[in-house]
């Protein structure tokens, strides 16, 4: 969708456009995460998002507002991938929403304009290009998540 929207609006309000989408789907997903949390036991089941909501209450559940506001911001600069889970997963813990909503989009920017500016000058110099630009895209990314998933010591889990 992102490409699409470098095709279609230009690199600048494509970004604009794709940031206000994926803060409305990150607030969508937290708040879906809130209302499970409070209706059923899916918090207490053993599947990987109540893994991940762990890990998030773990770090930010008792953390003051800045606190949880960095926590954010580092998690969301380096985990694309889990965009969606971790979303769901903060609204499992006790997050709290401001926090979480700054954090993540503080965090998502700067990958975010990266990656816009990166594939737009990929688009220009042809499909080949673009390939590989994406490709090595989300090569980085999914190894930087991966990372965090699988270190318990990563300073971002503090």
């Amino acid at each position: 969708m992102d490409l699409a929207a470098i095709g279609l609006f230009g690199p600048a309000k494509g970004f604009a456009i794709a940031e206000v989408g994926i803060m409305l789907g990150a607030s969508i997903a937290f708040a879906v995460g809130r209302r499970a949390l409070h209706s059923s036991g899916l918090s207490t089941s053993r599947s990987r998002l109540s893994v991940l909501a762990a890990r998030v209450a773990r770090s930010v559940d008792d953390a003051e507002d800045h606190h949880q506001t960095h926590w954010w911001f580092t998690v969301r600069l380096l985990t694309n991938p889990l965009f969606d889970p971790l979303s769901y997963a903060a609204g499992l813990s006790r997050a709290r929403f401001y926090p979480f909503f700054l954090g993540t989009l503080l965090g998502n920017i700067p990958s975010m304009a990266l990656f816009f500016v990166v594939e737009y000058r990929a688009i220009a110099a042809g499909p080949l290009t673009l390939a590989i630009a994406t490709a090595l895209f989300c090569m980085i990314i999914l190894h930087l998540a991966s990372q965090w998933l699988t270190e318990p010591e990563s300073p971002i889990n503090a």
